[in-house]
């Protein structure tokens, strides 16, 4: 349906909306549980005299008005054969989303790996996940450091290569290869190596989703 096509429509069974707007002219019954604002309504709800139009926004939109995407930005010179290594620790709750992240190299090729269950002995140098709201002042559960004393890098569960030169590669996200949603109380490390035979820069930025999938 075209979002801003504003004819009658009659629609029965279950109809889910993506995006635009859709007219409403008569009662609805929502059967479940209705979410109004951030308070949960069970049953059935009917929602009747509504001028105008219902409006929907798309998944990450609408998390990152509410406040609970983060990201974390960072940057360094690397010489051949050297990794730039991250840790993230995911809480009990709520649960982790890596939606987007980018890496950025001025030179390739550079390999990118992803590990679960990684052990430390020491997390490393603690930093930020800052929020992408920038009205909203709640701050990421997930804790995010670099350059940790690993034991056992843990389960290797994703591989990605930046090649060429001067190259930016989204490794997860809507323009990457893949989404996770991320195991609760588990450590993940993220090591990015430089194949290259000389120096590089690079820069990493990763974004995650705090919060009950939709």
């Amino acid at each position: 349906m075209n979002g801003h096509d504003r004819r009658p429509r009659s629609i029965s069974g279950q109809v889910g909306i993506t995006g635009g707007e859709v007219a409403v002219t008569e009662p609805i019954d929502v059967l479940g549980t209705f979410w109004q604002a951030t308070q949960p309504v069970s049953g059935t709800v009917a929602v009747s005299a509504v001028a105008g139009y219902v409006s929907t926004t798309t998944y990450d939109l609408g998390e990152l008005a509410a406040g609970t995407t983060f990201v974390h930005t960072s940057g360094t010179t690397l010489a051949s054969a050297a990794s730039y290594v991250h840790l993230l620790v995911t809480p009990a709750s709520p649960s982790v989303q890596v939606a987007d992240f980018l890496l950025s190299v001025d030179s390739g090729p550079f390999g990118v790996f992803l590990y679960e269950d990684t052990v430390t002995s020491n997390d490393g140098t603690a930093t930020t996940f800052r929020n992408q709201n920038r009205t909203n002042v709640a701050a990421a559960s997930t804790a995010v450091y670099h350059t940790p004393t690993v034991s056992s890098d843990g389960t290797e569960i994703f591989y990605a290569m930046v090649p060429g030169t001067n190259a930016a590669s989204s490794i997860f996200g809507p323009t990457g290869s893949i989404r996770l949603v991320l195991k609760p109380s588990t450590k993940y490390l993220i090591r990015c190596t430089n194949n290259n035979s000389n120096g590089v820069s690079v820069g990493f930025a990763i974004r995650i989703i705090e919060g009950s999938l939709p």
